[in-house]
C-alpha cells in the first residue's frame, strides 16, 4: 500500500515538474525532467519487485535450513539487480548528457522525484497519525 501510494505520487510529481518544466522554462527542460523521473521511477520498481520477490520466495519455505538457501540466492539476486539497474542507468544516461540532449538541472530534478514522492508520502501519513492520535 505505501509502495503504490509512492509510485502514485511520483508519478504525479513527475507530471506536476514536467509541466512546470515546459511552461516556465523550455520544452527540453520539460524532456529533462521527464527523462530523469521515468528512469527514477522505473529503477525504483524493479528495486521494488526484486524485494518483494526476495521476501516472498523466503517466507514460502517452512524449512529453516531453505529458507536460509534461498535467502542467500535471492539476496545475491537482488544485489545481481541492483548493479545491472545502476548500469543500464548509467548507459542511458551517458549519450543523454555528452550529445546534450537534456538539461543537467532538468535531469537532477527529474532524478529526485521518488525522493520527493517518499517525503510526501511520509508528511501525509504523519499527518494522518497526528490528526487522528494512531
Amino acid at each position: 500500500m505505501i509502495i503504490r501510494d509512492v509510485l502514485r505520487a511520483g508519478l504525479v510529481c513527475l507530471l506536476v515538474l514536467t509541466l512546470g518544466g515546459w511552461l516556465f522554462y523550455s520544452p527540453k527542460m520539460a524532456w529533462s525532467v521527464f527523462a530523469g523521473g521515468v528512469l527514477t521511477l522505473t529503477s525504483f520498481a524493479l528495486s521494488v519487485r526484486n524485494v518483494k520477490r526476495l521476501t516472498g520466495s523466503v517466507l514460502a519455505d517452512n524449512d529453516f535450513d531453505q529458507q536460509i538457501a534461498r535467502g542467500k540466492q535471492e539476496t545475491w539476486h537482488c544485489i545481481v539487480g541492483f548493479f545491472l539497474r545502476l548500469a543500464v542507468m548509467a548507459l542511458v544516461l551517458f549519450p543523454l548528457i555528452k550529445h546534450r540532449w537534456v538539461e543537467i538541472f532538468g535531469l537532477v530534478i527529474g532524478l529526485s522525484v521518488v525522493p520527493l514522492a517518499i517525503s510526501a508520502v511520509g508528511v501525509v501519513m504523519a499527518g494522518r497519525l497526528f490528526l487522528h492520535g494512531r
